[in-house]
């Protein structure tokens, strides 16, 4: 509701579409949802404070948000903001395809959910993706040879750990490690990695049936 503003911009795109399903789904709560999307996005924080501090209308509300994603509106809303608007991930994921040379051709499918995650939740600027792409050279540079895809997705994943808030550098870590640590396995993780990925969720991409064998790039950064 803050930060991009995601939801409140899905729940906009909800209401220019199916205009009572709001109203209806939110009941008592449609005030508040309609003056979060009237109001300047940087009130969001604000107009939803008595909402958070009751902890009924809380829990309702989060059950309500919940009921919105189950519903094809709601799905089709997400969608669209995040992947066909320029508002969201769109321009991230253009962003940071930048670092895999003959990214149509050779990003894989692991590429892509490791970046939908990192778009997602972190700030990709010009600046960050600049200074990631310095840091895979650097790599390199050093070791004589061509990254490979898991040892690129690795130096990225260091990079952008050390760019985000001190108080998520862990949890970022954390995170990044599942998508590089099939292609360089938990003995050569160092000790910081190896327990940001098992206080994060210790799984791995290949978990989820994710592979680097297979290439993918996105339609929708193609048009």
């Amino acid at each position: 509701m803050g930060w991009g503003n995601e939801v409140r911009a899905i729940m906009i795109r909800v209401q220019e579409k199916t205009p009572d399903l709001l109203i209806d789904l939110f009941g008592d709560e449609y005030q508040t949802v309609s003056r979060l999307m009237e109001k300047n996005p940087g009130e969001g924080y604000n107009l939803l404070k008595p909402v958070y501090s009751d902890a009924r209308r809380r829990q309702a509300f989060k059950q309500k948000l919940q009921a919105l994603g189950t519903l094809e509106p709601g799905r089709e809303a997400y969608d669209w903001n995040a992947f066909q608007s320029d508002d969201w991930l769109k321009p991230n994921l253009r962003r940071l395809y930048q670092m895999i040379p003959d990214a149509p051709s050779e990003a894989t499918e692991i590429d892509y959910v490791f970046f939908l995650d990192l778009g997602a939740h972190a700030s990709i600027s010009k600046g960050r993706i600049t200074g990631a792409k310095a840091a895979i050279e650097a790599e390199k540079t050093k070791i004589g040879r061509p990254l490979s895809t898991t040892e690129r997705r690795r130096v990225i994943g260091q990079y952008f750990a050390g760019q985000v808030k001190r108080t998520w550098k862990k949890d970022r870590m954390g995170c990044n490690v599942v998508f590089y640590i099939d292609g360089i396995g938990p003995e050569n993780l160092t000790e910081a990695e190896m327990d940001a990925w098992q206080k994060r969720t210790g799984r791995s991409a290949s978990d989820y049936g994710l592979s680097d064998i297979r290439k993918f790039y996105p339609e929708f950064l193609k048009q």
